[in-house]
């Protein structure tokens, strides 16, 4: 039986991963069984939760992994997302890093991660070998592709939107001074940008005065609403400075949806030139994008298909069932 920790189910990035493996499980018909409260998986007292015994594979998320684990015997899968929470300097930061390196070191214990760059920090910051990490991409529901039409509506003018939170990794403040440069020439712009649920997303906010009309936030939306506002809008926007995956940038693809993205290492790695891509620390560059594609009415882009297909649920499914296997 494998056990798979859900507590993070509704933290979008691990939450997104963690729906990606289940799915999975279910394509190859493995037997599991799902453990772990949503309520309050950042807490203290979630490292004391009980876990269930007897299971021959336990997978849980890198956040809050159970004190009890350490006595586990059986296989150990541990999902590293993304290191950018280890990267913080609070001591309760740190603590979970030396917790997690400990834990790292058991022979019974390996780790998956999202892209091949996650592997390679992932390995340089818990001190683990290469060879006990193995990578398991993220997948599309391709419902969203066949549903596609469906869930588009009408919006005045020409639409960007970024998904994400205002995190400094986010790099948020180099899009809204684009998006003032772009607005200057094209007051026909509009900019929508969905963000966490913790009122600090919007109020940290730099907007200028003359552009906050044109710009557009969001919190708390359901999956439902989400993607019918990315397929709503002309291009999506991610401009971040460093990430484990990029899962908006799949979802927009697969919704055939342009991206504009920062020239970084996983972004790269992962969607290759089925998307564009800019200077992360130039609002030039990337106005100038954004404002070559608002006059552009045909926006023409690569076929995401060949993408796509490393990223459907047959081929994530072949990746997690040789890791199982191994």
């Amino acid at each position: 039986m494998i056990f798979l920790d859900v507590s993070v189910r509704d933290h979008k990035g691990l939450g997104r991963y963690l729906n990606s493996l289940i799915k999975s499980l279910n394509y190859l018909n493995l037997p599991f069984s799902e453990f772990g409260s949503t309520a309050s998986p950042f807490s203290i007292r979630a490292f004391f939760r009980k876990v269930p015994y007897n299971g021959s594979i336990y997978i849980f998320p890198h956040i809050n992994i159970p004190i009890s684990s350490l006595i586990i015997k059986s296989k150990i899968l541990i999902v590293i997302h993304d290191t950018i929470p280890f990267e913080n300097r609070k001591l309760q930061y740190l603590i979970w890093r030396i917790y997690l390196i400990f834990l790292l070191q058991k022979k019974n214990v390996r780790v998956i991660t999202p892209s091949s760059y996650s592997k390679s920090l992932a390995s340089k910051m818990f001190y683990i070998d290469s060879h006990n990490i193995s990578v398991l991409y993220n997948q599309y529901s391709e419902s969203l592709t066949l549903n596609r039409e469906c869930t588009r509506t009408i919006l005045n003018g020409f639409n960007f939107i970024f998904v994400g939170n205002n995190l400094p990794h986010k790099n948020l403040d180099i899009l809204l001074s684009a998006f003032k440069l772009v607005y200057n020439k094209n007051p026909a712009v509009r900019l929508h940008l969905v963000l966490g649920r913790s009122p600090q997303q919007s109020t940290a906010l730099h907007i200028d005065e003359r552009v906050k009309a044109a710009v557009t936030i969001y919190s708390s939306l359901s999956d439902k609403q989400l993607f019918s506002l990315l397929a709503s809008c002309d291009v999506l926007i991610q401009p971040s400075l460093v990430e484990g995956f990029g899962i908006p940038i799949l979802e927009a693809l697969a919704l055939r949806v342009p991206v504009i993205a920062s020239n970084i290492p996983v972004f790269r790695e992962l969607f290759d030139d089925s998307i564009k891509y800019f200077d992360p620390h130039s609002a030039h560059e990337l106005s100038k994008l954004m404002l070559s594609l608002s006059y552009d009415s045909q926006l023409s882009h690569p076929n995401p298909t060949p993408i796509l297909e490393k990223f459907s649920i047959s081929s994530t499914s072949s990746q997690l069932d040789n890791i199982l296997r191994s």
